[in-house]
């Protein structure tokens, strides 16, 4: 389903996208409308709008087997007791030194899985502090939690163009240092972490095309912690730019959706980290950019929402690993792009914000994979879109940043049992297409982005 705007609209002189008159920027291409500023308007961001955050981590399984040994026991013939008295000892003795010889196991047969530190208790305190600043300011960046515990933020841009240079962020030292660069500049493309601890960076645009419509790259890399830098790893079967990426139980990647420069996209492809390769898999239900998608309990993904040309979706799908189709499931309430979707403890999907082709939303739901519906919970405090949501470790929701008609510092916390939300301390600055990610250690570090005049070198954490 789409949504048509409403009377009084604008026409991006960019890339001729509609949008309503009181949008401050192209959905699309992200340059600012001045008839969108309202009196005395903070500034109006210049960049590009990224999807949002890379799916989840889930491990793919490990196969293990082994053999067990027999202990043969031959006793001989027992003529007198002290004789039967010696061989019971014998056999104690025996069995005792059998038991103890350890039983050999074959060797994996899979890629191996990572199993990240057990989640420690935490308790917030709801406030936000300034950490190190990156090395390289920008927004619409990806952010990846490592298996060492350490943060890889890459790509991205600033009023300059678009980066290929990329952070490491210590949680412990609180310092950003330089690592590998990406092949190519990108903004609007994926990271997703592995089950060898590599991460899969797939498509965005390139400041390389040099147009103000670039065409989106089907190129992919891998970063390797152990090495710190990228290698290229083949191509996608198409470019694409603010798609996602979804880890599957199996370890393959489902790749859907995104931009081709022009259009949405409707196609869809998973990435096998075993073969190296990229295969297209069966099309989506509906062409998507800026949408979402979540890895459920039952292995399927859900996509929800996103842009299709000037328009905003509010129909969902499933993809489905064991048939590699889409099928329809209830549409949401609301026709949202920029969004987020979190997957809650206890298996619901939190759709928060996002912009509807006519504002920008405060309104919330809950997506349950049992009955396929979504259901309307309580409303945000602020109106956003392009903001970041993370499930803490005490099952809440941390909403943070994003923009309406400036960028804002405003932040929020969900909690799935009351299903409602309630204000926290605001962020340090404020921040709009920043990133956010949950530390071993259960604290919360938000990075980049831009307050709607230049992109960050700053970062803070959510304690």
């Amino acid at each position: 389903m789409t949504q048509s705007p409403n009377q009084g609209i604008v026409t991006c002189p960019n890339c001729g996208s509609q949008a309503p008159a009181t949008a401050p920027y192209c959905g699309r291409c992200g340059r600012p409308f001045a008839a969108a500023q309202p009196p005395n308007p903070a500034p109006q961001p210049q960049y590009a709008q990224y999807s949002g955050q890379p799916a989840g981590f889930a491990p793919a399984p490990t196969r293990s087997g082994g053999s067990g040994s027999r202990i043969a026991v031959i006793l001989g013939v027992i003529v007198l007791i002290v004789a039967v008295l010696a061989s019971s000892l014998y056999l104690v003795a025996f069995r005792g030194t059998a038991a103890a010889t350890p039983t050999p196991t074959a060797a994996p047969t899979s890629v191996p899985s990572i199993t990240p530190s057990p989640a420690p208790s935490h308790s917030y305190t709801g406030s936000f502090a300034a950490t190190g600043s990156m090395k390289t300011a920008r927004a619409g960046s990806t952010e990846t939690l490592l298996a060492d515990g350490t943060v890889l933020i890459a790509g991205g841009e600033d009023a300059s163009g678009v980066f290929d240079v990329a952070d490491l962020y210590n949680p412990a030292s609180g310092i950003f240092t330089k690592t590998g660069a990406m092949s190519v500049a990108r903004l609007g493309h994926t990271a997703t972490l592995l089950a060898s601890g590599k991460v899969l960076i797939t498509g965005g645009f390139t400041n390389s095309t040099g147009s103000s419509n670039p065409v989106p790259v089907a190129s992919a890399e891998l970063y390797d912690p152990a090495t710190l830098k990228f290698t290229r790893a083949g191509s996608m079967t198409v470019g694409r730019a603010y798609h996602t990426a979804t880890l599957l139980p199996d370890g393959t990647v489902l790749i859907a959706g995104g931009d081709d420069g022009t259009n949405p996209r409707v196609s869809a492809e998973v990435y096998d980290p075993i073969l190296g390769t990229f295969k297209a898999v069966g099309k989506m239900t509906a062409a998507r950019e800026a949408a979402t998608a979540t890895l459920l309990r039952d292995g399927k993904v859900l996509i929800a929402g996103g842009g299709s040309g000037s328009s905003s979706l509010s129909s969902a799908e499933l993809y489905d690993p064991t048939t590699a189709k889409f099928t329809a499931t209830g549409a949401m309430t609301g026709f949202r792009q920029y969004h987020t979707a979190t997957l809650l403890k206890d298996g619901r999907v939190l759709v928060v914000g996002g912009y509807n082709g006519t504002s920008f939303a405060t309104s919330a739901e809950v997506y349950d994979a049992k009955a396929g519906t979504f259901t309307s919970v309580g409303s945000m405090h602020t109106a956003r879109y392009a903001h970041t949501a993370t499930l803490l470790l005490d099952g809440t929701v941390l909403i943070a940043g994003g923009c309406n008609t400036m960028c804002v510092s405003a932040a929020e916390l969900f909690d799935p049992i009351t299903n409602d939300f309630s204000a926290t301390n605001p962020m340090v600055s404020r921040r709009g297409l920043q990133t956010a990610t949950l530390l071993q250690d259960g604290r919360v570090l938000i990075t980049g982005g831009y307050d709607g005049t230049a992109a960050y070198l700053t970062a803070e954490i959510y304690s």
